[in-house]
């Protein structure tokens, strides 16, 4: 297994949410064909770009990958991890170029799981605030 073990029943917000296992994550990794139109960013209400943290983990390359992934989600959305596991899927799974062949790219569930799996491996990106408090 190229991923680390998750704990067998992980559970956020008293859901059913799960995160994605190594086969799923690589599952939905492979669906996700890079659409040059980006259709799925254009769908979010917060303007992510799944193509982007799709793209930097689609090759895994741990631990590396899982932190750039997340960066570039905690970039867009400081809530990514939260809004990964808590977004209905009716925006950009329902902008999916694959939603009519095999089944839309579980974009939510990857992202929720990226921003798991670089906490899990102590490699979460650190932000500095350039806002000043007074």
């Amino acid at each position: 297994s190229f991923l680390p073990p998750l704990p067998s029943r992980t559970i956020l917000m008293q859901s059913e949410f799960r995160f994605l296992n190594d086969a799923q994550l690589k599952a939905e990794l492979a669906k996700c064909c890079g659409c040059e139109t980006r259709p799925c960013r254009d769908a979010c209400p917060v303007n992510c770009d799944p193509m982007e943290f799709i793209r930097a983990i689609k090759f895994v390359d741990l631990p590396h990958d899982f932190q750039v992934a997340a960066a570039h989600i905690m970039s867009l959305n400081p809530m990514g991890g939260t809004c990964g596991a808590v977004c209905p899927d009716k925006h950009c799974m329902s902008a999916c170029v694959r939603k009519d062949i095999d089944g839309p790219v579980n974009i939510p569930a990857v992202q929720a799981t990226i921003v798991h799996r670089a906490r899990q491996m102590g490699v979460f990106p650190k932000f500095t605030s350039t806002k000043k408090i007074r």
